[in-house]
């Protein structure tokens, strides 16, 4: 039978979850408090203010403890509420999708800022995981067409209620980009994707946490050709862009170089390599002549 424990007010229960995740958890203050009221939001329906204000809270400690040793275990925040925040939009994610990085909300901004107030658009997300590009964009410019498209249908299901929940229409579609039968969406004036671009001999460099729990098959990709779904995308492109046509790709910091020479060799022009905010390159940016 659950019991639960009365304490005085959420702020003391808040500054409980902050103490043992500081202890256990080692993280740092900060972080522990919005872990902690992230925390709290989800299994209380109860937010930050009403937790400042020392509102009156019954828990379950053992339901609690349950949650807190999966934090402590390094499982990130957003697979256990099954939420994240991108762009300004509640998303939901689970073991099958990424969970969306602020770098991509950079790569939004660059397409909301190159495209202006062009409307009509045909534009097709490739890897498309939650749909948080093509999704935001939908929310910014809602009179262009999005298609959304990936691999795998168990992420597809969770980008299509994404979709819904947000009140934008996306045509999806589930397909390996890989094959060489890669369906044609013709004709399309923009071509965007975050593909898998980490080595696999980059993992022992990469955080316990996206290791263990984020989806290798959205991760990595062979050592020996780092620049394989690119290669394939530039070469879609090639068959589907309208002249004038944009490819904008989020890329590995250490590959700028070769994709901008991978993309000239292909024939685009006005190819850039573009840094996020951290000073890494991260963004390609190219047109079909």
């Amino acid at each position: 039978m659950k019991t639960s424990f009365s304490v005085s007010n959420a702020k003391k229960l808040h500054e409980k979850i902050v103490n043992t995740l500081v202890e256990e958890k080692k993280s740092d203050l900060q972080e522990a408090k919005l872990l902690a009221y992230y925390l709290m939001e989800f299994l209380y329906e109860i937010d930050k203010t009403a937790i400042l204000l020392e509102k009156s809270i019954e828990y379950d400690e053992l339901s609690l403890q349950s949650y807190l040793q999966r934090l402590i275990k390094g499982e990130p925040i957003q697979y256990i509420t099954q939420k994240a925040y991108f762009y300004g939009l509640e998303l939901s994610v689970n073991e099958h999708t990424l969970i969306p990085r602020p770098e991509t909300e950079e790569l939004v901004e660059l397409i909301i800022q190159r495209i202006g107030k062009k409307n009509l658009l045909r534009i097709a997300d490739i890897g498309t995981g939650s749909g948080c590009i093509p999704i935001a964009l939908a929310k910014q410019l809602p009179d262009n067409q999005y298609f959304a498209v990936d691999i795998s249908p168990n992420t597809l299901a969770v980008a299509k209620d994404n979709a819904k929940k947000n009140d934008v229409r996306i045509s999806f579609i589930q397909q390996d980009i890989l094959t060489k039968n890669l369906l044609r969406i013709f004709p399309l004036h923009i071509i965007i994707s975050n593909p898998p671009y980490i080595c696999v001999n980059e993992k022992t460099t990469m955080n316990k946490t996206v290791m263990d729990y984020e989806p290798d098959i959205a991760l990595f990709v062979a050592n020996e050709t780092p620049l394989l779904f690119y290669e394939k995308m530039a070469l879609y492109g090639l068959d589907t862009l309208v002249s004038g046509g944009y490819l904008f790709f989020e890329i590995n910091q250490l590959y700028g170089e070769a994709m901008r020479a991978m993309l000239l060799h292909y024939n685009y022009i006005e190819v850039e390599i573009l840094k996020d905010l951290s000073g890494n390159d991260r963004f390609a940016v190219a047109i079909k002549p």
